[in-house]
């Protein structure tokens, strides 16, 4: 298993998540969880595709529905497309936001060996770019680290 399945496990999860076009799971969404998160007038909207948590604001009755589905259903189909299996996760979780700024998610995957990486997305999945010291246009880098197991 390589570590770079599961960024792409989370990415493709969250992305067709996000533009409410659940063609993996047989169901779709009208109003995409940006709208939702606007309607709310929150922050933010974070899920745990592996337990099925959610914090942030309150989904609506349609929203926890295609969650549960995404929950159940999404992540099994892509790990079964990359040959992965739902415990070579430790943690897979997604934060949506939406804000005067624009819309996004960051994807936070973690493996069983304790290695995390967090990677933000624009709007429906595309990568953030920076301006770097010298004036070129460059991938924001994501943030990697590694977990320590507790004593």
């Amino acid at each position: 298993m390589k570590f770079g399945e599961l960024k792409s496990v989370g990415h493709n999860l969250a992305a067709s998540f996000a533009s409410g076009i659940g063609m993996m799971v047989g169901q779709y969404l009208d109003d995409v969880p940006y709208a939702e998160i606007r309607k709310a007038d929150g922050d933010f909207l974070e899920i745990d595709f592996l337990s099925g948590t959610v914090s942030g604001i309150k989904p609506s009755p349609p929203l926890e529905t295609y969650i549960d589905v995404f929950v159940s259903k999404g992540l099994q189909h892509l790990c079964d497309r990359h040959g992965l299996q739902r415990a070579d996760f430790a943690g897979l979780k997604v934060c949506f936001f939406s804000g005067p700024g624009g819309s996004g998610f960051i994807v936070t995957v973690t493996d069983k060996n304790g290695n995390t990486s967090s990677d933000e997305y624009a709007g429906y999945g595309e990568r953030v770019w920076e301006i770097d010291d010298y004036g070129r246009a460059r991938r924001k880098p994501g943030e990697k680290g590694r977990i320590e197991p507790s004593e």
